[in-house]
């Protein structure tokens, strides 16, 4: 029977292997990059978003940046409350830039790395 299986001519079947799964996302990541790392950059955010609507890499940056913009967006609403406000959203703000700096590296990088702190935002928000 061994040899049997020897002599009949073999189909090759292309599946999709880890190797090839990891070429499509080493490619998608170098088309995407720079888009991924824009949307880390405030309203540009919509950027990655609406022009990378097929790409994994570019959603998922665009999507982390939106949740930093709301972030933004609500500690410019507390700088209205005077001192306190104005204290919280400085620090806010800070840690915005943190964020937004770690994401950008980790973009450029072609990581897909969660900003810590704001994940819970975007599941919340379900982005």
């Amino acid at each position: 029977m061994h040899s049997i299986s020897r002599m009949l001519p073999r189909k090759e079947v292309t599946t999709m292997t880890e190797e090839n799964k990891t070429h499509s996302t080493e490619q998608d990541v170098k088309e995407n990059q720079i888009l991924a790392a824009i949307g880390y950059l405030g309203l540009l955010c919509f950027v990655p978003l609406l022009l990378k609507p097929d790409s994994d890499f570019a959603q998922f940056h665009g999507k982390q940046g939106l949740s930093i913009f709301i972030v933004e967006v609500i500690v410019a609403i507390l700088a209205i409350i005077p001192i306190l406000g104005w204290i919280i959203s400085f620090l806010g703000f800070v840690v915005c830039a943190l964020a937004s700096i770690y994401g950008i590296i980790q973009a450029m990088q072609g990581n897909k790395t969660e900003v810590p702190g704001f994940s819970m935002v975007r599941e919340k928000l379900n982005l």
